[in-house]
């Protein structure tokens, strides 16, 4: 059984990634009000935003609060795939959720508390907007990542369109991948070299240990059929627990854990979509 993955490694034709990445800054695990909070927001060059959260924190419901604190859990359900092709959007558009308070609340009301918009909602008509704040927090959801996924794949091949019916390809997620301002990478994940498979969990591990979430491709091999070794489906990696990774999986729009046996594959899971492998991995560098 091959994975094409590790067919181009062994061929030559991709490189592994440079060494392990560290990161400059995540979210303060303070509350909005706070100044460390308003420190990391203010790091992505948008002071005033940070400012008008924290101005506008007392007034905001229970359920806007879990949505900015905690965006996969409370939003998770509603930001299901709205598409068979449309999973990578959808763990692009959780990721930026999950670092960008502002988003998190408008995907949760409706609600813009500064005058310049979170980059997911650049050139959206007023009217839209306004019909949207009027809207379920699943149809702004839906709404927002079909428009991320046809931005990452207009140009993903050499300027080119993407095929919507492939889905986004790795190295479109990784230049699309919006999360404060930590700059991604993509690495290969080949679990038929366990060596190199390691080192990418490593990755992987220290990122979302540093408070980074990580999109990570699925995918089968060749028992299969060639067209199930190359990448199929996007979850995001948000934790690490119990020597494996609790993944939000946008088909189930649920959070679903992967014990170290998943993620060195071999079987489908749930947290892998119902995939048997790792294939790829969208990591800060």
């Amino acid at each position: 059984m091959v994975q094409l993955g590790g067919v181009l490694r062994r061929v030559g034709l991709w490189r592994r990634t440079p060494p392990p990445w560290r990161a400059g800054y995540v979210v303060a695990k303070d509350p909005p009000g706070a100044a460390p909070w308003r420190r990391a927001l203010a790091a992505t060059g948008d002071p005033a935003a940070a400012d008008a959260l924290a101005r506008a924190w007392d007034e905001l419901t229970p359920r806007e609060r879990a949505a900015v604190w905690d965006p996969v859990t409370e939003l998770g359900r509603d930001g299901r795939q709205a598409t068979g092709r449309t999973c990578g959007a959808a763990v692009l558009t959780m990721l930026a959720a999950q670092g960008d308070p502002l988003l998190a609340l408008w995907l949760a009301s409706g609600r813009l508390l500064a005058a310049e918009r979170p980059p997911e909602l650049a050139g959206a008509p007023d009217d839209v907007l306004r019909r949207l704040r009027q809207a379920s927090t699943r149809t702004r959801f839906a709404v927002v990542h079909r428009v991320v996924h046809r931005r990452a794949t207009r140009r993903a091949v050499a300027g080119l369109p993407w095929p919507e019916a492939l889905g986004t390809p790795p190295w479109a997620l990784a230049r699309s991948a919006r999360y404060l301002g930590v700059l991604f990478t993509h690495a290969v994940l080949d679990d038929s070299d366990p060596a190199a498979l390691e080192a990418g969990l490593v990755r992987v591990g220290a990122a979302v240990d540093a408070g980074i979430p990580v999109p990570l491709l699925t995918g089968g091999d060749s028992s299969r059929g060639w067209g199930t070794a190359v990448p199929r489906h996007v979850v995001l990696a948000v934790a690490e627990r119990d020597g494996g990774l609790d993944l939000w999986e946008p088909g189930r729009g649920a959070v679903v854990h992967a014990d170290a046996a998943v993620l060195r594959g071999g079987a489908a899971h749930p947290a892998l979509g119902n995939w048997a492998h790792l294939t790829w991995a969208v990591l800060p560098r």
